[in-house]
């Protein structure tokens, strides 16, 4: 049997984790949930106390409690939550990566013993590459990786963030990501946002090959060059001349922390007023990195 997962697309915010889950998920041997989880490292550091989830009373004990993460949050909203019943029953293995699996495979439609690969999107898991691997031996990891320059133009415009704590955050997360990729060998890839989208067809049949899986034209959804011939013509240069490197002290990397936090929740209220909108993003911090 082929690699049937997991996979795991990683990248820092804003650099086309969406869209490269999106694109993959038109294969009909590749499934992604919508929905970044975001809790699997929460969920290893704190299964312990959860005791022996093969008993159903206390699998529904940590249902209710999962049930306070976005995730679930956000499933439950939209109506697609899955049911305690049938995540308990899905699972074989009742260890940190067996629930999480089982949950994986029910919402993707991928069971044990097929063809499909299961996956997981979720871009703060570009931190996590070793304890991915711990968990899942087999697991393979895509990572994109955007101009640090698009990206932190593109995080002030989503959400007002300070363009040098993102640029800084960026070289660290991605250079971190690419040394702990290197650990993995042939179950690491790294992919360029830029060339997925200049280059789709080349680029998701480099994907298709890594998992194992024939490329389908099914697929391609951006077939042709964009900005980059118009910019030469215009006589724009594609390469910015190197600037001498200067790191943000922890203090600087402080004060923008907190700037950032305000304007997050400030550009995202959606209605739900600035505390509740600030508590929302706490607890995802806290989920992510707690």
């Amino acid at each position: 049997m082929g690699f049937a997962g997991p996979l795991f697309i990683v990248g820092m915010p804003r650099s086309g984790t969406k869209l490269l889950r999106g694109l993959l998920n038109r294969h009909p041997l590749i499934g992604v949930p919508g929905v970044e989880t975001e809790f699997l490292p929460w969920l290893v550091h704190h299964f312990a106390r959860f005791g022996d989830l093969r008993a159903r009373a206390r699998f529904d004990a940590f249902y209710a409690e999962m049930l306070r993460h976005s995730y679930f949050r956000y499933r439950r909203e939209h109506g697609n939550l899955v049911d305690a019943g049938r995540w308990h029953e899905a699972c074989t293995e009742f260890s940190a990566a067996g629930v999480f699996e089982a949950l994986m495979r029910v919402e993707v439609d991928a069971p044990r013993g097929g063809a499909r690969i299961w996956g997981d999107k979720s871009p703060s898991y570009i931190d996590d590459i070793p304890l991915l691997k711990q968990l899942y031996p087999a697991a393979k990891v895509l990572h994109i990786v955007r101009d640090v320059r698009d990206y932190c133009l593109s995080i002030r415009k989503a959400w007002g963030k300070d363009m040098l704590r993102a640029a800084q955050r960026w070289a660290d997360g991605v250079s971190k990501a690419r040394r702990d990729g290197a650990a993995l060998g042939a179950d690491y890839l790294e992919l360029r946002y830029e060339d997925l989208l200049a280059r789709t067809e080349q680029e998701l049949r480099r994907a298709c090959a890594f998992l194992g899986v024939e490329f389908e034209p099914a697929m391609l959804t951006l077939k042709k060059e964009l900005a980059g011939p118009v910019l030469l013509e215009c006589g724009y240069e594609l390469v910015m001349p190197p600037r001498p490197l200067r790191r943000l002290s922890a203090l600087e990397m402080q004060l923008a922390q907190l700037r950032d936090a305000v304007r997050l929740a400030q550009t995202n209220r959606s209605g739900g007023g600035f505390w509740r909108t600030a508590l929302f993003h706490l607890r995802y911090f806290v989920t992510t990195r707690g």
